[in-house]
């Protein structure tokens, strides 16, 4: 039995690791569903070395020749290590992490709907039902530019209930950080921002208003068409950094 002092070892630096990287925690299901990944594919290529070493071993007494070998099966394993670590993830996230997995599927297939729709009638109905039938966002809306208004309205939302989100956000303060570039608005950094920030602390507050974790733009050329307003689950710590590179790529075909 090996000892388990640097197994848990190993599991405690990657899981701060992970938290620099992402800053922020890591939900115990996502954190499952990626040290599972990590110990198939250690577990694969110890296989594929372990048998390469026993079966040369059993014709040859040239330490350079087993090398040699181990060093071409190493090789072939790193050759399709990205398909196997894509099909390994996938069963790992259905076992430990389900919801996130599921989600995941929704904004491919997402994806390859609105790249299809033409009619913004017909886009925001099938943004807002996509998402909120994902099981991982109970809370999601739509804002677009409203010329006559000089204003940002909301043309569409799903699961809010009772509370209804803002109907009407002027541009300024809430698109400032959008047009000097910012990907999309997360509430958690937001509030760490708020306690030295006035216009942080301002753009939270709509936040709030809007019933949004997290705020993504659609973009044409640098112009804040509007943007969609998703809210995670009350259990979750909030989308991981996957995550919110879907949902931002999924916000670029809305946009176009």
């Amino acid at each position: 039995i090996p000892p388990f002092s640097p197994i848990l070892a190993g599991v405690a630096l990657y899981f701060f690791y992970s938290t620099l990287v992402m800053y922020r925690l890591l939900d115990l299901h996502e954190l499952f569903s990626r040290l599972a990944t990590l110990v198939a594919l250690a577990a694969v290529l110890l296989m594929v070395d372990g048998i390469t070493f026993i079966w040369v071993d059993t014709f040859t007494t040239f330490p350079f020749h087993s090398t040699f070998q181990i060093f071409i099966a190493s090789l072939l394993f790193l050759a399709a290590y990205d398909p196997l670590r894509d099909a390994i993830s996938w069963y790992a996230h259905r076992i430990f992490n389900q919801r996130g997995q599921q989600l995941n599927e929704t904004l491919e297939n997402l994806r390859k709907q609105l790249s299809t729709i033409i009619s913004r009638h017909g886009l925001v109905d099938t943004l807002l039902s996509g998402l909120h039938a994902s099981g991982r966002v109970p809370t999601c809306s739509i804002y677009i530019w409203n010329k006559g208004l000089d204003a940002f309205a909301c043309i569409g939302s799903k699961g809010h209930g009772d509370r209804r989100p803002l109907r009407v956000v002027a541009a300024t303060p809430f698109v400032n950080d959008f047009n000097l570039g910012a990907p999309w608005y997360n509430r958690y950094s937001m509030q760490r921002r708020a306690r030295h920030d006035a216009e942080a602390a301002e753009r939270l507050g709509l936040m709030k208003a809007m019933n949004a974790d997290l705020t993504l733009p659609f973009r044409s050329r640098g112009v804040v068409m509007g943007w969609m307003h998703v809210r995670d689950e009350d259990w979750s710590d909030g989308f991981s950094a996957e995550e919110v590179q879907s949902l931002q790529a999924l916000a670029d075909v809305c946009a176009v």
